[in-house]
């Protein structure tokens, strides 16, 4: 028997996971670590290299840390860089960073910075199962095989740089934060086109006896195009954003009073683009002369799908653990920390905000607010990616132990359809069919019956069927009588 097969290819992620523990040594003293008012993280990949053996890593961890000193707020920062290696698992995807834990240690008479980190490399591994598409010696029945398959990826590093002026003094910028979100993502001519938005929060000090700490937001848009070869405009496309970095300076006018806030960001994009093809399957098959086995296995396949977003207004009520005695002067440096997600899109997170309080003196205290919303799918989409990002936030007292936060959170997210084909990955030839001896036969026909399932029945050709019984019509009525030639007529 001469058939043909065809590979089928389909990919999937695997992940590996490490723990990396860091200790930054600081020059702030024991008494001084006593009075710190907030420690912001910030933890970039640096760069990654990829050989055939694997991809080595670089990262950078950095904190911000406000604290009182002589009486005055001060900011410092500190920052360590690790590095590491993967063994390769496939096509090197994504690495991620997460931070898990932070801790203090004033031991020996100087501040130290403990954290635990998780890095997590994500591959994709690429496999493939024969399916029959045609041969010359079986009678056939086909159908339409749909696969996606990505037609390529792209990473790349994004600058971008804005100014803008502020009508007051700033004495320090005490604490930044930079969301990214993906407004837009097409793709074009071997291009993927990236349309995203830098949503930048500002916590400044300002230059006066007994300053307040103001906020300041600013939305950055941004389009960036990123080549891939073979892209074309219908094709679905995909992308991620990460912070790379970020520079800020405020420069004051003495003569206006005004700043000049000069700002350098850094982004790391990652884009694919996926196509769709028809490929031609054998779903089933006989041969007249021979006894077959076929062997059939189900296939489970992935199809991208577009880009969703959409926009919530939350309000929850944070518990302190000692009375509120001060003034809630602004809140900063607030983040969305993905929890869980669970299979029927619930996904479960939190807001951790500081707020500064002032009183006597200059306080602060860390506000957790518990976030639960569900993304709307269907039972055979997946939640592949989310990025959430808070873009308002503000906080009240509602009594001594309870603040108020009202925020609106906008979300940007990929689904993934999973779809079932069963294919043909082997024939076996067995023993040889008894031959009829009669010349000729009448079939009754089944209603709807199909005119391959009727030629398997009877083993015989559709051609040979079709041949002698000129007036069929499908689908059949039931009511045909069907003339079957078993041998040549002499």
């Amino acid at each position: 028997m001469k058939e043909l097969f065809e590979k089928l290819y389909t990919q999937n992620k695997e992940s590996v996971e490490k723990k990396v523990e860091t200790v930054i040594r600081t020059d702030i003293e024991t008494e001084e670590a006593t009075k710190i008012l907030h420690l912001s993280p910030s933890l970039v990949l640096v760069k990654k290299e990829n050989s055939e053996k694997g991809v080595k890593y670089t990262a950078r961890l950095s904190y911000f840390i406000v604290y009182i000193k002589d009486g005055k707020i001060k900011k410092k920062e500190c920052a360590t860089e690790f590095n590491g290696f993967f063994e390769s698992k496939g096509v090197l995807e994504d690495i991620s960073l997460e931070l898990l834990k932070t801790s203090t240690d004033t031991y020996g008479g100087d501040l130290k910075i403990l954290s635990n980190l998780l890095v997590k490399a994500t591959f994709l591994v690429e496999n493939e199962k024969p399916f029959l598409t045609s041969s010359e010696d079986l009678i056939v029945k086909t159908d339409s095989l749909t696969r996606t398959k990505r037609v390529g990826f792209t990473t790349k590093s994004w600058e971008i740089e804005e100014d803008f002026d502020l009508n007051f003094s700033v004495e320090e910028v005490l604490l930044y934060n930079v969301n990214y979100q993906i407004k837009r993502v097409n793709s074009g001519v071997d291009a993927i086109i990236l349309d995203g938005e830098a949503l930048l929060s500002l916590s400044l000090l300002q230059k006066v006896e007994n300053s307040d700490i103001l906020k300041e937001r600013r939305v950055i848009p941004f389009r960036v195009e990123l080549e891939i070869e073979g892209a074309l405009p219908e094709m679905v496309a995909r992308a991620k954003m990460e912070n790379g970095g970020v520079k800020i300076e405020a420069l004051v006018d003495e003569n206006t009073g005004k700043t000049t806030v000069n700002l350098k960001l850094s982004v790391n994009l990652y884009a694919e683009a996926f196509e769709e093809e028809s490929l031609s399957k054998v779903i089933d098959c006989f041969s007249k002369t021979k006894e077959i086995e076929l062997k059939k296995e189900t296939i489970f396949l992935t199809r991208p799908l577009e880009k969703r977003e959409e926009s919530l207004r939350l309000n929850t009520k944070c518990n302190l653990e000692k009375d509120l005695t001060a003034r809630l002067m602004s809140v900063a440096d607030e983040r969305f920390l993905l929890l869980t997600v669970e299979e029927d899109g619930t996904v479960n997170g939190l807001v951790e905000l500081t707020a500064f309080l002032k009183g006597e003196e200059l306080e602060s205290i860390l506000l957790t607010a518990p976030i639960t919303f569900k993304v709307e799918k269907t039972d055979k989409e997946k939640l592949c990616y989310i990025n959430a990002c808070v873009e308002n936030v503000y906080a009240k007292p509602l009594s001594l132990r309870e603040v108020e936060v009202d925020l609106s959170l906008n979300l940007n997210y990929f689904l993934e359809e999973t779809y079932e084909e069963t294919v043909i990955t082997s024939v076996t030839e067995g023993e040889v069919k008894e031959e009829k001896n009669n010349a000729i036969s009448v079939y009754i026909a089944k209603k709807g019956e199909e005119l391959f399932d009727m030629a398997k029945r009877l083993n015989s050709s559709m051609e040979d069927i079709i041949k002698v019984n000129k007036d069929l019509e499908f689908p059949l009525s039931g009511d045909e009588r069907i003339i079957i030639y078993r041998q040549e007529r002499k």
